[in-house]
């Protein structure tokens, strides 16, 4: 594996494999491979071949109970991969990632078709709940949690909430296609618009 040096990581990824180097200071070994176990910079001892990550100054470290949106980049069976870029202490102040980190959804309910939670390039709002494995684990369980925008699955227009039959799905504007979601209260709202639309300023 070739290993880059003074290239920022975030917590979980590769950086060398067990036969190449020792694990240094914020690094984990998982199977054959070490992993960085926070945000920040990889540095290398060439001499005594240990590979290490010096954290990022003023890191937004993400616990236990950190509010956090983000993207649905993969789907796993039911599971979401979420790539994060926004967290928040109260679900008020939100602070944007520097270096965005990946965690997991799961469905709040039981689901034989999990597009009707939730699916891919899906913008979701929920709540770490867990970090067993140094994975963070996502609900999306309680009432003010789920997804905040989406997109159509035909014309990729952004859809918007309607009420059919006493419950609030998804319709496109344009196409009229309809999709079930479990809406968060939050979906379109202005604090929403002006996160997504600064998410790479």
């Amino acid at each position: 594996m070739s290993v880059k040096e003074n290239v920022s990581v975030t917590p979980g990824e590769k950086l060398a494999y067990i036969e190449e180097f020792l694990s240094g200071e914020n690094t984990y070994v998982d199977g054959d491979t070490i992993r960085s176990s926070v945000e920040g910079i990889v540095k290398v001892d060439w001499v005594n071949r240990i590979i290490y990550v010096k954290p990022v100054k003023n890191a937004i470290r993400l616990g236990l109970g950190t509010q956090v949106i983000g993207t649905i980049i993969n789907l796993s069976g039911v599971f979401g991969y979420v790539k994060i870029f926004f967290a928040s202490k109260d679900g008020k102040t939100w602070n944007r990632l520097k270096y965005p980190q990946t965690g997991v959804v799961y469905p709040p309910y039981r689901v034989t078709d999990v597009s009707k939670v939730y699916s891919v390039k899906d913008e979701i709002y929920g709540i770490i709940v867990s970090t067993k494995n140094r994975i963070l684990h996502l609900s999306i369980r309680d009432r003010e949690y789920g997804v905040v925008k989406a997109l159509c699955k035909y014309c990729g227009e952004t859809m918007h909430v309607t009420k059919q039959d006493g419950r609030f799905i998804l319709k496109c504007g344009i196409c009229q296609n309809t999709q079930f979601r479990k809406i968060s209260p939050l979906y379109g709202s202005a604090i929403v618009k002006k996160l997504l639309y600064n998410r790479y300023q």
